[in-house]
């Protein structure tokens, strides 16, 4: 996500590329992207796409691009992190910044949202995952402790504290516009909805979402 990091850099200058449906390599680039996302690859990286208008004349591509990376650099120099921005592009009247962590761990130090990647073993002693979950794109729900294997992951997406943020002073914002991509197939949620087989829509963090795939 991390808006409110792009309306801090407006401030200071006055689709996501899918390889199949159930495929364990999600990629996500700039010039394809269209909505704001978080990708969970296999691999335990995140991606995240921030997209943000840019409909103003005074707006600058280029001092834009040169303001995330040098913040993105002071913040892993005090943090000793690697975050880096993968690709930005300006089309339609919006911003896209294709932002890239090595873990979830790093995620959670610079995004605006805490992510949480669990097997389903822990996720049934979870007391953020709840102990009925939705079949992924109908209307009925199952017991946890009877539906998750061993196979199946768990990502908990829950909203951050006020002033847990970079940019303490902002608060926090508990209805969002977000996507988030899996590296498989979706199997049961908490909190969102349908998209396709391994994207799910969320609207709030006022509640935990849960994405259960494998």
């Amino acid at each position: 996500m991390k808006k409110r990091f792009l309306k801090v850099a407006f401030l200071g200058i006055s689709a996501i590329a899918l390889v199949g449906c159930n495929s364990k390599n999600v990629t996500i680039t700039a010039d394809k992207a269209k909505d704001n996302e978080i990708i969970v690859t296999d691999n335990g990286k995140i991606q995240s796409v921030i997209k943000e208008k840019f409909d103003k004349k005074y707006y600058d591509e280029k001092e834009l691009k040169s303001f995330i990376k040098d913040d993105l650099k002071d913040f892993n120099k005090d943090n000793d992190t690697k975050i880096k921005l993968n690709s930005m592009k300006v089309k339609d009247e919006n911003v896209y910044a294709v932002i890239d962590y090595k873990s979830a761990e790093e995620y959670n130090q610079y995004g605006d949202a805490r992510i949480t990647v669990m097997k389903a073993d822990l996720a049934k002693d979870s007391s953020v995952v709840p102990d009925k979950l939705n079949i992924y794109g109908k209307d009925k729900k199952e017991n946890k402790f009877e539906t998750l294997d061993k196979d199946m992951k768990v990502v908990v997406i829950q909203e951050k504290p006020v002033g847990d943020t970079p940019y303490g002073d902002m608060p926090s914002e508990s209805k969002v516009d977000l996507k988030v991509t899996v590296a498989g197939k979706i199997k049961y949620v908490s909190n969102a909805k349908k998209d396709d087989g391994n994207t799910a829509k969320i609207s709030s963090l006022k509640d935990p979402v849960v994405v259960v795939y494998k």
